[in-house]
């Protein structure tokens, strides 16, 4: 019996999703930045939480664009 292989049409990403990304990754690092000024200000130890939530924030904007871009590749 021969397995014939469906054939997945991966369209272009558009406009919209760059403007969704960009957009998700400027909220998701001034997220990161904001809360870890808050938290830096309330312990008194500028700036490390800052720093963390600046990772914390590039991290998952890397992890949304990685998963939003795997739909096209």
């Amino acid at each position: 019996m021969k397995v014939r292989k469906l054939a997945v049409s991966k369209e272009a990403p558009d406009l919209g999703t760059f403007v969704v990304l960009g957009t998700t990754t400027a909220v998701l690092i001034a997220l990161g930045l904001g809360i870890g000024y808050l938290a830096d200000r309330s312990l008194n130890t500028l700036p490390l939480f800052m720093l963390i939530g600046l990772g914390l924030g590039v991290a998952g904007s890397i992890a949304t664009v990685v998963n939003e871009l795997k739909k096209y590749f």
